[in-house]
Formats: structure tokens, C-alpha cells, sequence
């Protein structure tokens, strides 16, 4: 009667173990889908938040652009594209600036880079952060 009920006593034993094994197991792979889905959502929050950002400065910067053309036709024809030409030429060294001030990998397209990787070259600080 003894043996059996040791038998059982260890049967049961080694079945605790494997159920809490098979639980820890699904509690990690639990963690890491809860921190996926955690992330994913603070990258949408933080794209949509950064996507209105920019549609109002945008927005504002048609304003002005609106303002400086009606402003350039009261003084004639001749200096109807002066204002298109000056806008243009800020954004593009304001994001010339911004690039090299904050991270100079970032510069261009990325397309060569993005290939160069892909054929398994390894480039160092180019997808970090700061790009």
C-alpha cells in the first residue's frame, strides 16, 4: 500500500512541476506580449500626437505664406514669387540645421543605407534614437 501511495506521492509531484513549469512559461511569453502591445500602443499615441503637431505647424505655415503672397501682390507682379522663394529657403535649412544638430546619419534618404542593410552590413549608429 505504501509503494502505490509513493508512487502516486511522486506521480502527482512531478505533474505540480510541470504545470507550474508550463505556467511560468506562459506567464513570461504573457509579459512579453502585455509589453509588445504596451509599446505598440505608446508608438501610436506618440505618432498621432506628433502627426497633429505637425499638420498645425504646417497649417500655421501656410497661413503665412498666404499673408506674405497677399502682402508681395500689393507691391506688384515683380515680386509675386519672392515669398514662395523665401519660405522655401527657411524650411529647407531649418531642417538642414535640425538634421545636423541632431544626428548627422540621418542625412538623405536612407534608401542606400536601408539596401546596404538589408545584404547584412552592419552600420554603426544608424538606427538608433537620435535618427
Amino acid at each position: 500500500v505504501h509503494e502505490t501511495n509513493g508512487l502516486f506521492s511522486r506521480e502527482r509531484r512531478r505533474r505540480r512541476s510541470r504545470l507550474i513549469h508550463y505556467l511560468e512559461t506562459k506567464l513570461a511569453h504573457s509579459k512579453h506580449v502585455i509589453f509588445d502591445w504596451l509599446f505598440l500602443a505608446i508608438l501610436g499615441i506618440s505618432g498621432a500626437t506628433i502627426s497633429i503637431v505637425i499638420d498645425q505647424i504646417t497649417k500655421r505655415a501656410s497661413g503665412l505664406l498666404q499673408y506674405m503672397i497677399a502682402a508681395q501682390q500689393l507691391r506688384g507682379p515683380s515680386y509675386f514669387n519672392l515669398p514662395w522663394i523665401v519660405y522655401t529657403t527657411i524650411l529647407i535649412v531649418a531642417a538642414a540645421f535640425f538634421v545636423r544638430l541632431v544626428s548627422m546619419p540621418a542625412i538623405g534618404s536612407g534608401t542606400a543605407e536601408m539596401k546596404t542593410m538589408i545584404r547584412g552590413v552592419i552600420l554603426k549608429d544608424y538606427l538608433t534614437l537620435r535618427t
